[in-house]
């Protein structure tokens, strides 16, 4: 599903406004939920899909990637699993 989402959103081509502060890319969560109810219910036309798929357009911000904050887990003991 996900090669199948990819190709879909690698066809459809963002037209940049000059107007715009950032560049804009398709919201691949979107793209997911628009293209399964392709795929599942076949009553959307392909048309269609793109012009629903264009509505939900992301800004490429850059230097917006943040660290993981990592939490350090104890082994838990079996015996108090079952308990």
């Amino acid at each position: 599903m996900f090669n199948f989402c990819k190709t879909i959103v690698g066809g459809i081509a963002v037209k940049q406004q000059e107007y715009w502060k950032y560049e804009y890319k398709l919201n691949i969560k979107m793209a997911m939920c628009i293209c399964r109810e392709f795929w599942c219910s076949q009553t959307l036309a392909a048309p269609e899909v793109e012009k629903m798929l264009l509505n939900y357009l992301v800004p490429i911000r850059d230097n917006r990637t943040f660290p993981r904050d990592t939490v350090k887990k104890s082994a838990i003991a079996f015996n108090s699993r079952i308990a």
